[in-house]
């Protein structure tokens, strides 16, 4: 979920996950600080509710904090319920929508493959050489658990509506932050 072209730059969404936790919130005029981060985000954020549910279903993922996790949880239920109302589909019990979202979100923080260490193939017996001849057997080499494995059965098309609703949602917000940033301080690179 990085924005960076270049791995060692950190992109808004890392640049945001550290502003977070910074001692300094300091502002100067030729150079882009936590503080400036910090605003775009508040700017982005500023009357959009999706905006700031996007940042912290972000901050979910990116912290492992789990203190909100289940009204984050119960607010993707409730996506969930009236999804299935507009699609024309036998409505989905809230209790039921709230299981997947949990889930989901779950899955979502760290989608990694176990087995393969999120490789995406095996180690070799006895080694601790990657086997590339090979992809893994649990995630057929994409180095993801597969998420239908974790969901009950046939929900899965939900489960994969409600990654995609989440990683939009966070795109669009750091998007518009960038968008914020290179207006403010456009000779800066992010």
């Amino acid at each position: 979920m990085t924005s960076a072209t270049n791995s060692d730059k950190p992109g808004i969404e890392e640049r945001y996950v550290a502003a977070t936790n910074s001692g300094d919130l300091s502002l100067k005029p030729q150079a882009r600080t936590d503080a400036d981060i910090l605003l775009a985000a508040g700017y982005a954020a500023a009357g959009n509710a999706r905006a700031s549910l996007a940042l912290e279903f972000y901050r979910l993922k990116a912290t492992g904090d789990l203190a909100e996790f289940r009204r984050l949880s119960d607010i993707a239920g409730s996506w969930l319920c009236g999804r299935s109302m507009r699609r024309g589909r036998r409505k989905m019990a809230m209790i039921q929508a709230r299981d997947l979202a949990t889930r989901v979100l779950f899955w979502w923080r760290a989608p990694a493959c176990q087995p393969c260490g999120g490789r995406g193939h095996p180690l070799m017996p006895n080694s601790p050489v990657i086997n590339f001849g090979h992809d893994c057997d649990v995630c057929r080499g994409t180095g993801q658990y597969p998420i239908h494995r974790i969901v009950p059965p046939g929900t899965a098309d939900e489960a994969h509506w409600l990654v995609d609703e989440v990683d939009q949602l966070c795109a669009f917000v750091f998007a518009d932050m960038a968008r914020l940033l290179s207006r403010q301080m456009p000779n800066l690179d992010l």
